[in-house]
């Protein structure tokens, strides 16, 4: 809870890692021991002011999080309450739980602003240098992960989004002149064809989950590439949703602020969710 001690600190059991994958940046770190340890995973899989998080292990064991748990990034940031929606589990570590974001999710007017996307392409390493901490409780019970400051993290992701995007073939400099990103115009009858074909696998273990999606759209409007870039992280499930994209979906192409139509990117989830 906002202001109290921890009852329980988790010390750093490795140095930081940072991943420069094919279709995300990651940051990872490990706490706690061999024996009992906790991991800590900070990702993006477009450009963002936001990462997304998941921590798995002894931390939430001892938290005795189910579903729900109080988070806490820092000592400058407010505790937020997250549903965990789906109940996760990784080998070695067990129980896990995500989310995004460093604060309670705000709606802002600043998204109607021109300058929207050029001043929220990166993470802020101000901000990260401000994180020495994240505090996850339940109960009254707090844990803490003494992560220290998240500048360099910040910075180390930054650079690598922008040489990922590089490698999608956009240049981060126009990037960060779009005003308006590429709007998908069809979403709803495209997520009721994926949502025709759930894999039968998937079914047949109850399954479900959320998988991120990229798509390249054109200065015409037209998709040009898909890419599911977290399929690993769902067994069962398969490449189906990009085959439905690539033939169905319908965009309108991104503008920079002088109106004109640029190539860009649409970055999006598809929830597969049992009835």
């Amino acid at each position: 809870m906002a202001g109290e001690e921890p009852s329980l600190v988790y010390e750093p059991a490795t140095e930081w890692m940072l991943e420069y994958g094919d279709t995300r940046c990651r940051a990872g770190r490990i706490f706690g021991t061999e024996e009992k340890p906790t991991l800590l995973l900070l990702d993006q899989h477009n450009p963002a002011s936001f990462f997304s998080w998941l921590i798995a292990g002894e931390a939430l064991e001892d938290v005795g999080s189910n579903k729900r748990l109080l988070i806490r990034f820092g000592e400058d940031n407010e505790e937020f309450m997250l549903d965990a929606g789906l109940i996760l589990k990784m080998e070695r570590y067990g129980k896990a739980f995500r989310g995004s974001g460093v604060r309670k999710a705000e709606r802002s007017e600043q998204a109607a602003e021109p300058d929207f996307l050029a001043r929220h392409f990166d993470l802020d390493p101000a901000e990260g240098a401000a994180i020495k901490w994240i505090d996850v409780s339940r109960g009254g019970k707090i844990v803490r992960l003494e992560t220290g400051s998240l500048e360099q993290i910040y910075r180390g992701m930054n650079k690598c989004m922008d040489d990922l995007i590089r490698h999608w073939g956009v240049d981060p400099a126009v990037q960060r002149t779009v005003a308006t990103m590429p709007k998908f115009e069809n979403i709803v009858s495209v997520a009721q064809r994926i949502q025709r074909h759930y894999p039968r696998s998937a079914i047949a273990n109850s399954e479900q989950t959320n998988m991120h999606f990229r798509v390249m759209v054109d200065a015409e409007g037209k998709v040009t590439d898909c890419k599911l870039t977290n399929l690993t992280a769902a067994e069962n499930f398969d490449d189906k949703p990009c085959m439905v994209i690539m033939e169905f979906a319908r965009f309108s192409p991104a503008l920079d602020q002088a109106g004109s139509k640029v190539p860009s990117y649409h970055a999006g989830i598809i929830s597969y969710r049992l009835n």
